[in-house]
């Protein structure tokens, strides 16, 4: 029966509520409560390969709840929190908070396999891989005479064989777009992907004319 609440003033998490009927200091002469809700620190820190909707340090009311979502870059996928929470879920809730919190989300490389098979013999040939820049610190992987078989970020990768005087180079390939001497194309997450080369050693025969007639091939074949 005192009224309370019947005027109320809020600033910042202070809440002040009016008591216009309390008598107990004598009649009419009323009274104000002042109430405080504690605000805790929800902080997200930036991660490579994505981001979230709430980066930052983020005030949340004592025993209420938080929710944040991360994306992705298009070459990343989410995979958990890390800090204060380490669920995978994605949007990440916390609820009745009671304390400052700080997370983090985890994003991960998308990547496939790359398997390179030289067959050189005596040729002396060797291969280089261009890939994305997050491939060999950015740098083509060169001179390469053996057989190669990794894990890899996806992107746009180039094979190329080296080009030995005297030497024809076959290659073959899952599904990059051969043309000469290279393989390229783009490799998708999951893939498994093969380029072959095998050279050739080339010989020549030149095929004289005569008096007399001619032949299909001749000169230097």
């Amino acid at each position: 029966y005192d009224e309370l609440g019947s005027s109320v003033a809020i600033s910042s998490d202070f809440v002040i509520a009016g008591c216009s009927a309390d008598d107990d200091w004598g009649n009419y002469s009323g009274s104000a409560y002042i109430f405080q809700e504690h605000a805790y620190d929800v902080t997200v820190l930036p991660a490579t390969g994505g981001t979230t909707n709430k980066n930052g340090v983020n005030p949340v009311l004592g025993g209420t709840t938080f929710s944040v979502t991360a994306t992705p870059e298009a070459n990343y996928n989410f995979t958990s929190w890390s800090g204060d929470s380490t669920s995978s879920a994605n949007p990440l809730t916390l609820s009745n908070l009671t304390s400052d919190k700080t997370i983090t989300p985890v994003f991960t490389r998308k990547v496939a396999t790359l398997n390179v098979n030289i067959d050189a013999g005596t040729s002396g040939g060797s291969f280089t891989i261009t890939g994305p820049a997050d491939f060999n610190s950015g740098n083509p992987l060169t001179g390469q005479t053996s057989n190669f078989s990794q894990s890899v970020p996806t992107g746009t990768y180039t094979v190329t064989f080296a080009v030995i005087n005297g030497y024809q180079t076959t290659l073959s390939s899952t599904s990059l777009t051969i043309s000469s001497n290279e393989a390229s194309g783009t490799i998708a997450e999951g893939a498994t992907e093969t380029v072959s080369g095998t050279y050739v050693r080339q010989y020549s025969v030149f095929v004289n004319n005569s008096i007399g007639g001619t032949t299909d091939k001749d000169g230097n074949n």
